[in-house]
């Protein structure tokens, strides 16, 4: 089961789009030789912004990859493509619904949230995210979901779907239930949600 893993935020330059998903399907063919890395997935957030996360079953395996030469070597190519600096945050994974075999690799489309505990309700949020994840597990077009921790107050989520269809009706069953988790448990304003295209995805199965 994947524990720790970490999420990495890109901002590319104008035209150098094609370039920066080619570096990404180099770096996931090493990925996929890794018995280390269960978990990786690279989305694309908007037409220059691209996210991936990764994650591993302890802290030794993340240590691994992340000290990997040749990981190294491609995030230095990568960094001439940008127009600021990579962002890399370490995560904890707190719950996840693995994908049946075989689907991992038909996830087109997902949700990527980040949100902010109020103060002094950071210890709600992980059995939320545990209610949270009880309720996926009987949504049959959620095909994956991690929900994960950044920081002392700082909490994220990543939905995956088949398409479009799922991705929908997974709004439909808990967009209401999410507000009200929102209004109760997050500072204002800090929930965002993102609509995120999946373009690469190596995923534990169930």
């Amino acid at each position: 089961m994947v524990s720790v893993g970490t999420i990495t935020r890109v901002e590319v330059q104008a035209g150098k789009e094609e370039m920066l998903e080619s570096a990404l399907q180099q770096v996931f063919s090493r990925v996929q030789q890794e018995p280390y890395t269960p978990l990786w997935v690279a989305v694309r957030r908007s037409t220059s912004s691209f996210s991936v996360l990764d994650a591993f079953s302890n802290e030794a395996d993340r240590l691994r990859h992340l000290s990997d030469e040749q990981h190294r070597i491609r995030i230095e190519r990568v960094r001439s493509l940008l127009v600021q600096p990579h962002t890399t945050e370490m995560l904890q994974i707190l719950g996840a619904k693995l994908p049946a075999a075989g689907a991992q690799k038909a996830v087109r489309v997902g949700f990527l949230a980040r949100f902010e505990a109020r103060p002094g309700k950071e210890a709600e949020i992980e059995p939320g995210l545990k209610g949270t994840l009880a309720a996926v597990q009987q949504l049959p077009a959620t095909t994956a979901w991690f929900g994960f921790r950044l920081g002392p107050s700082i909490f994220g989520t990543l939905d995956l779907f088949l398409d479009e269809a799922g991705r929908l009706a997974h709004r439909q069953a808990r967009w209401s239930r999410i507000q009200e988790i929102a209004s109760q448990l997050f500072v204002e304003g800090s929930l965002v949600i993102e609509e995120v295209d999946v373009l690469l995805a190596k995923l534990p199965e169930c």
